[in-house]
């Protein structure tokens, strides 16, 4: 058993024993540099452990519920059976789903939902399964990625090499965050525009940025933008219906002397949080920026003239 392989089963131990977790202390115990140590959290996340920085207590976590021992395997078989799922999807199909239908029985409850409660759920597009899979284990192994891209925004395609960051999932598409070698920026890939995917054998560093912190101003799907403050004003029955959940981490909220809400998000850019917006029409009013109070000013004059068409 090599010594990589050592050390990931060192990690989920002191996970599931709820020790406290710092890359400081992985880095010590392990007698590894801090690349190493990001680059072993970075494996056991690629391979389907729900693992986390826990901001309030300054250590890494499994997620609430998640349990090595509810499906009674040690720490090492565990580990064997995700990475299995993982090298397994590059490989014949029938295996990948051989390896899933056995993760789901071992983790399944001992009893399942009751009929009167669902959990609705976003599966993957059935043309991204080939796609979603060369991506997740280049993430893991550190290898580039060349591939074309069909840009919705100007209709052309370009031949793009990527060194992929990490996988994201919003407004029901799945997208690739990583650092364009063609424009010499960081930039988001929508998997279902990606075509002649094929992986360099080329390896990268990783980022020095993780990906939880470059996902922070995400709203929606799109990562990309300078970070913008978003001032919004709803009205009527829409000041409860806004009110009953948190839609974002910089979300900041007061209702005013005239029963309105007033609203801040801080995020990257416009256009993810645009749509959600419109949502809430017409019982919302942008106050800024003012690029966001243009953009639906004419937005909208545009939609009543086609709305007036005959």
């Amino acid at each position: 058993m090599s010594y990589k392989f050592d050390a990931l089963i060192s990690i989920l131990n002191w996970l599931e024993a709820g020790q406290p977790t710092t890359p400081g202390f992985i880095q010590q115990q392990l007698e590894v540099s801090e690349r190493t140590c990001f680059r072993y959290l970075q494996t056991l996340e690629g391979a389907g452990f729900p693992i986390y920085f826990d901001k309030s207590r300054g250590t890494y976590r499994f997620t609430e519920g998640y349990s090595l021992r509810r499906q009674n395997l040690t720490a090492s078989e565990s580990l064997a059976l995700m990475m299995a799922k993982v090298s397994l999807k590059s490989m014949h199909s029938g295996l990948e789903q051989d390896i899933q239908s056995i993760a789901e029985k071992l983790s399944a409850p001992r009893h399942g939902l009751p009929e009167h409660i669902i959990i609705a759920t976003d599966d993957f597009a059935a043309d991204i399964h080939d796609v979603f899979a060369l991506i997740n284990n280049a993430i893991v192994t550190r290898h580039g990625l060349e591939f074309s891209y069909h840009a919705a925004s100007t209709g052309k395609t370009t031949r793009r090499r990527v060194d992929p960051w990490y996988l994201y999932f919003g407004d029901g598409i799945w997208t690739l965050r990583g650092y364009c070698h063609t424009r010499k920026e960081l930039r988001a890939f929508a998997l279902d525009r990606i075509s002649g995917l094929k992986t360099l054998p080329e390896q990268f560093d990783p980022p020095a940025i993780r990906p939880d912190k470059d996902h922070d101003g995400t709203f929606g799907r799109f990562v990309s933008g300078k970070p913008v403050q978003v001032r919004l004003v709803f009205y009527g029955a829409a000041v409860q219906a806004v009110s009953r959940k948190t839609w974002h981490q910089s979300q900041k909220s007061w209702v005013r002397e005239d029963g309105t809400l007033e609203m801040t998000f801080t995020v990257n850019g416009i256009l993810g949080i645009r749509p959600w917006v419109y949502r809430w029409l017409p019982l919302v009013r942008v106050e800024e920026p003012q690029e966001l109070v243009e953009m639906v000013e004419r937005e909208l004059g545009e939609a009543l003239q086609l709305q007036k068409m005959k």
